[in-house]
């Protein structure tokens, strides 16, 4: 079964990226959703969505991924540690959700990170 809402995103195993997962289009094609010029996503931004829940862990398997942005929902938790394997990221805007805890200190080694 396909999970109904970010809550039910602990398990990431169940979406695939690559069946296009709840739609017969391809990821690269959703809404929020980019993709470079290979079939890796590149850019998530779902700002303003009214997402809840935590920020999933399993992000940090979008290898390709330069930007992330998330900021102004209703995200929950804190922030991942793993989110610092992602040596791709120029940009991660988490600001006006319910966030709580530290910066993981993982997320200092993203090189490519900057203010734009």
């Amino acid at each position: 079964n396909a999970p109904v809402n970010v809550n039910d995103l602990n398990d990431c195993s169940l979406i695939s990226f690559g069946s296009a997962w709840l739609t017969n289009l391809s990821e690269c094609d959703w809404i929020g959703i980019s993709c470079g010029g290979g079939d890796g996503v590149t850019e998530i931004n779902l700002r303003g969505n009214g997402l809840s829940g935590t920020i999933p862990s399993e992000l940090q398997h979008l290898a390709d991924i330069e930007w992330l942005r998330l900021a102004r929902n209703n995200l929950s938790g804190t922030i991942p540690a793993e989110l610092g394997a992602l040596s791709s990221l120029r940009e991660l805007r988490l600001y006006d959700n319910r966030l709580t805890g530290t910066i993981p200190a993982e997320l200092g080694a993203l090189s490519s990170l900057g203010e734009y």
